[in-house]
């Protein structure tokens, strides 16, 4: 299991790497804009163009996050505070792609450019779910993450609100079981984790996302 995951993480970040980082061979490094945009369309081979995500590819929409989250998460990636669990096969893969970015100017450089992609909708693709459930199930998430999933800065926590349902059931079982959250230096994810084991089973993991969807504010810093 383990070489498969580091074989689809190593196959992933040389895609990255062609996108992103495609220097050498006598080539001059390009600079500024254009630097930032060639790390970009190694980013959206799998967010896509305009940061919408794709689910083919489990890589979730990252339009509308702000530049602080997105900072400290390629942060995350690159030190093992995320993505080094070894049941986190996506979290392995995102690391791998990350830790091309070989140094901090790089990553605010790729977060500025993020946080200027507008939000987007993403469908709706999971079915069940209690709304009116899921409204009494976020009041403990109002802390952190604000009464219309705008997200707050000062609280560590991010925008929900133009998140797509599969990550957020994802990442709300990935801090359940123990996945994502329990590295040490991961500030948050230790909140967190405590957070979503309030969350009593699947069902209703199913109900407090299903309310989340019905937020429309745009992500703000709060």
């Amino acid at each position: 299991m383990v070489i498969r995951t580091l074989s689809v993480s190593l196959t992933l970040a040389t895609c990255f790497m062609t996108g992103s980082l495609l220097v050498g061979c006598g080539a001059e490094q390009p600079q500024g804009p254009a630097r930032t945009a060639a790390r970009w369309n190694g980013c959206a081979d799998c967010h896509g163009e305009n940061g919408e995500g794709n689910a083919a590819f489990d890589a979730p929409p990252i339009a509308g996050l702000s530049r602080w989250y997105v900072d400290e998460q390629l942060k995350k990636f690159q030190d093992g505070r995320r993505g080094a669990h070894i049941d986190d096969t996506h979290g392995l893969r995102m690391r791998g792609m990350v830790r091309t970015l070989t140094n901090a100017a790089e990553t605010t450089e790729i977060a500025d450019f993020i946080a200027t992609l507008p939000p987007v909708a993403p469908p709706h693709t999971l079915t069940g779910g209690d709304a009116e459930k899921g409204e009494l199930l976020y009041k403990p998430c109002v802390a952190c993450h604000g009464d219309k999933g705008q997200g707050k800065e000062a609280m560590g926590g991010p925008s929900l609100a133009h998140q797509a349902d599969w990550y957020l059931k994802r990442q709300l079982m990935n801090f359940k079981t123990g996945v994502r959250g329990t590295a040490n230096g991961d500030a948050f994810g230790a909140r967190m984790k405590p957070m979503a084991d309030t969350l009593a089973d699947e069902a209703a993991v199913d109900d407090v996302i299903a309310y989340i969807k019905t937020l429309s504010e745009e992500p703000t810093d709060g």
